[in-house]
């Protein structure tokens, strides 16, 4: 109901990539989907590729496998996402995890900056959680809370 046209490119990010599968298997012809690993790596493509043939899904769209997650790594310390997240929740109230969906919000701001997306595309990005994620980086790597969320903590993190 926030758009004004129809969506077209949705954005997910990607752990095993079934989420991402099951997206790319109702996808419309004039859709883009775009898929966000947590890791980077040059053989991404191949291996949702993989996937969809594992699965017998044949897109009807397009579909983009980004090789360039941002960061140091998976869930490795990163204090210029880390800022990123901290902007974006400041700003919208939209809390997103380091590992995965927040990830996937800094490599999309970067491709806006970048001029990836043509005028006038509506990109909807799939926000799949992740808050177990951010509350076991923040403490491991002793970060500051990120505003507007949750700090309840499960007992087994007492120890870390």
């Amino acid at each position: 109901s926030q758009l004004k046209d129809a969506p077209t490119h949705y954005a997910i990010p990607a752990g095993t990539g079934t989420t991402a599968a099951g997206l790319a298997m109702i996808l419309e012809s004039q859709e883009t989907l775009l898929v966000f690993p947590a890791i980077k790596g040059p053989a991404l493509d191949v291996w949702f590729t993989e996937i969809l043939d594992r699965y017998g899904i044949s897109p009807s769209g397009n579909v983009h496998v980004d090789t360039c997650a941002p960061g140091r790594g998976f869930a490795r310390k990163d204090l210029e996402l880390w800022d990123f997240l901290m902007k974006v929740a400041q700003s919208t109230g939209i809390v997103f995890d380091p590992v995965y969906n927040g990830k996937m919000a800094f490599r999309i701001w970067k491709l806006v900056q970048e001029g990836y997306f043509e005028e006038g595309s509506q990109l909807v990005l799939i926000h799949t959680g992740g808050w177990p994620g951010r509350l076991g980086y923040q403490q491991r790597y002793k970060m500051e809370s990120i505003p507007g969320s949750p700090e309840w903590q499960p007992d087994f993190m007492d120890n870390w």
